[in-house]
């Protein structure tokens, strides 16, 4: 009876002494994403291995594996690596390349036809394109100008090979939408509220949907025609005659 008594007492002792627990000790592995889809965590026995979760999904990148620091210098390797202590592993992505490709809207073939950009990066140089009669504005999403300007410095958010369309607008001189030759451009059109100078079509009379301008008249939309003095004839005034139609408008 003493011989059990004292053999429970040290089994006991031994039970209680560290290392000689017989619970298995457990780690909570976390998954750091880094943007990407979320990835749960889990718990692992002391020593083993971490099954290999689902890869992540992030718009624009594709994943490069999972890291031990977020240096990335160190890959885990889920069919030999062990867990030790509690631990963070982190999602590697690397951005996506796509090919832009510019459509000149009616000009010369561009030069380049087209490009790869970098999701999240800037687009840098674009295409250069002419077009007899027009100025090259810029490259949109959409054609006829419309959608969202970009340019070189315009950051890449498109996760998919995509089209840049040329914007044109006619140089000087050209035929205004009332008619007549334009001949000229106001740089300042933003702010001045008119943008053109365009004499006026051969049987001007007037009418509300008559050009702004005529020979040495300027008429406010919607206002009443007053001279200008902007009626110089011979060969030469016509710079002279410009500047005096510019001032008077503003």
């Amino acid at each position: 009876m003493k011989y059990l008594t004292i053999m429970t007492v040290i089994f006991a002792l031994l039970s209680s002494m560290p290392g000689c627990s017989s619970e298995p000790t457990i780690h909570q592995v976390t998954f750091d994403s880094n943007g990407g889809g979320a990835v749960p965590s889990v718990n692992v026995t002391d020593g083993a291995g971490i099954e290999k979760p689902h890869d992540p999904a992030k718009p624009g990148y594709s994943f490069k594996g999972w890291y031990r620091q977020n240096d990335y210098q160190h890959e885990w390797d889920f069919s030999t690596d062990v867990v030790t202590a509690d631990l963070t592993l982190h999602a590697k992505w690397e951005a996506e390349s796509y090919t832009v490709t510019f459509d000149a809207q009616g000009g010369d073939a561009p030069d380049p036809t087209a490009k790869e950009v970098v999701f999240d990066q800037a687009y840098g140089e674009l295409a250069n394109t002419t077009k007899t009669g027009y100025r090259l504005v810029g490259w949109t999403t959409k054609p006829n100008g419309g959608g969202s300007s970009v340019d070189a410095s315009t950051i890449c958010t498109r996760t998919e090979d995509h089209t840049l369309y040329a914007k044109w607008e006619p140089t000087v001189p050209f035929i205004g939408e009332a008619g007549g030759l334009v001949f000229y451009e106001n740089p300042n059109h933003e702010t001045d509220g008119w943008r053109y100078l365009e004499a006026a079509p051969k049987g001007w009379n007037g009418e509300d949907t008559d050009p702004m301008v005529i020979f040495g008249y300027y008429r406010p939309q919607g206002g009443v025609a007053e001279k200008t003095g902007a009626n110089g004839r011979e060969i030469g005034d016509g710079l002279l005659n410009t500047q005096i139609l510019v001032d008077k408008m503003g």
